[in-house]
């Protein structure tokens, strides 16, 4: 969920479909492994305010559309590290061995809890190497020759939205033949 809050902030329909089926699945989880039912009724409320506003969620793209940027790295980390100290202190009594790895018990959450934060870790590490790609370099801004040439174009045109070119913090791509030109900033 943590991973699909921006495509949910950002209205994208397949995020929803997502965001429902996973919501569906953690309330069936927690009436299963205990019926946990607070969890339950939580999930369920979640999952009637997302049903009640489909109609919002109308942005046809692909779920993850580009990687994520600095922001949303370190508010996944920095949840990420919170949920690493709320475990540590709530099983600070329980001391550390190898064999929690492996304790399956219905009332032993300390192992669960262990094994789920790596489960998370592996989950949500490849969305967050993304960012840290290089991205492509972004083409310099318009040079003085270039401003010129924009002003002669701006000057032929009856747009008064052309004028935005002069702004100086555009850039530019000319046509081959000089005669016509696209900002972009």
């Amino acid at each position: 969920m943590l991973l699909l809050a921006r495509a949910l902030h950002r209205r994208i329909d397949s995020a929803w479909i997502v965001a429902v089926g996973l919501i569906v699945l953690g309330i069936l989880v927690s009436l299963t492994k205990g019926f946990d039912f607070e969890e339950a009724i939580a999930l369920s409320v979640l999952l009637a305010a997302l049903l009640a506003n489909r109609k919002h969620f109308f942005r046809e793209w692909r779920l993850f559309p580009s990687p994520l940027n600095l922001s949303w790295m370190l508010a996944i980390s920095m949840a990420i590290g919170l949920i690493i100290w709320v475990i540590s202190l709530a099983y600070r009594h329980i001391e550390y061995q190898h064999e929690l790895w492996w304790s399956f018990a219905w009332h032993h959450d300390a192992p669960r809890s262990m094994r789920s934060l790596i489960g998370a870790s592996i989950v949500v590490a490849p969305p967050l190497d993304s960012g840290v790609l290089p991205r492509s370099q972004r083409p310099e801004l318009g040079n003085a020759q270039e401003f010129a040439e924009v002003s002669r174009i701006v000057a032929q045109t009856a747009s008064t939205s052309a004028q935005l070119a002069l702004l100086g913090d555009r850039r530019f791509i000319f046509s081959h033949d000089r005669l016509a030109v696209v900002m972009f900033g």
